[in-house]
């Protein structure tokens, strides 16, 4: 769709810059296809600006991309990550497909405060969720080979989110818990798993659904509802019958 189409051409723009100084790692002569699973329908949106950048940067350089990584979220032609719309849906789809690491907009960053509201602690043990302020937070995170830093926080908070899951919910008010997953903060201050954890354990935790997610929650409650609404209407101007009416 154009708007795909549109946020592509400023993630060309990016590594046309990015790689001025080293234009032979530029290809030439090789047409490059981005291809979904599903590829007979539309897709369209900005959402997936700073994967295409990854994806293609990743071509460039030749350094693999972490298959346990996933993100989303639009970027411009200096390398800032845009905010997107759905983050918190996207985790969960992201989780569903096994995957451990996510980076989403630092914008949208409150938004995952509803999946701890709706869903308790459960997906921030699974995963992995950090905020993405530009390019560069997000190439740390989604290489397959990472530097030692990442790498070593990464599997202190996984050792922390096991004690998490053995111990259960209560034990995140334990002070070396606590101090844990400040230690996380500390090295990578955009890891936003640990640091909705940490605000559980402190009672500090996001206590109202944001406002998109308190429409989208409003939509899936008032789905069945508007279908049925829509069906009596619809056949009450078929039959012309006032009870159809008097029923939608």
């Amino acid at each position: 769709g154009p708007m795909m189409g549109g946020c592509l051409e400023e993630v060309i723009k990016f590594l046309r810059i990015r790689y001025d100084s080293e234009p032979e790692k530029i290809p030439k002569g090789y047409k490059i296809e981005i291809g979904f699973q599903d590829k007979y329908v539309l897709k369209d949106g900005p959402s997936a600006a700073t994967v295409f950048t990854l994806l293609l940067d990743s071509l460039f350089s030749g350094e693999a991309l972490d298959e346990n990584f996933a993100c989303t979220g639009d970027m411009t032609a200096d390398g800032m990550v845009q905010n997107i719309g759905g983050a918190a849906a996207k985790i969960r789809g992201a989780t569903k497909r096994g995957c451990k690491i996510v980076g989403i907009p630092t914008g949208n960053g409150k938004e995952i405060g509803d999946v701890l509201l709706l869903d308790g602690i459960e997906q921030l043990l699974d995963i992995q969720i950090f905020t993405l302020k530009d390019f560069d937070e997000a190439y740390a995170v989604s290489r397959a080979e990472k530097a030692p830093e990442v790498t070593e926080t990464l599997e202190l908070f996984k050792a922390v989110a096991d004690v998490i899951r053995e111990k259960g919910e209560d034990v995140l008010s334990n002070s070396e818990v606590q101090k844990r997953l400040e230690t996380v903060i500390e090295r990578m201050p955009n890891h936003l798993s640990a640091k909705l954890l940490l605000e559980k354990g402190k009672g500090e935790e996001p206590k109202i659904l944001t406002v998109g997610g308190t429409l989208n929650q409003i939509e899936i409650a008032t789905s069945a509802t508007l279908r049925s609404v829509g069906s009596a209407v619809f056949m009450a101007r078929m039959k012309d019958d006032e009870d159809d009416d008097s029923d939608a």
